[in-house]
């Protein structure tokens, strides 16, 4: 699995199609689970979940990052609660959508796309 988005879901046992409350809960769940303090009479035990727990809070924190800049990048109207996911289909969605995008444009891609656009709107004027 090269996706690490797919891989946190996972770690937090979840598909991608949950929304940011169900990944809070399962978050709130896996921590009640894997807390160090419930194997205090284990030290090798304690160390094995303490591990697990950074990698818990690891997805959780990646997750919301990722799910925050998906809603910064998506079009305006569709901000919506029946647009909780990225995942999610709209009708009446614009053709310049953001949905399919797997992570936000670095500026040079941002550059290329420029001035690709404006080749094909102006043509070369070297």
């Amino acid at each position: 699995m090269d996706d690490p988005i797919k891989k946190y879901y996972e770690i937090l046992g979840l598909d991608c199609e949950a929304g940011e409350e169900e990944i809070k809960q399962a978050y709130l769940d896996m921590v009640k689970i894997w807390h160090p303090d419930r194997f205090d009479h284990d030290p090798r035990l304690q160390k094995k979940v303490q591990d697990k727990l950074k990698d818990i809070i690891k997805a959780y924190e990646e997750l919301l990052s990722y799910r925050k800049k998906y809603n910064e990048w998506k079009p305006g109207p569709e901000k919506s609660a029946e647009a909780d996911h990225p995942s999610s289909h709209h009708r009446h969605e614009s053709f310049f959508s953001f949905k399919n995008m797997k992570k936000p444009l670095s500026s040079s891609e941002i550059k290329k796309a420029r001035m690709a656009l404006m080749m094909l709107l102006f043509g070369d004027k070297k």
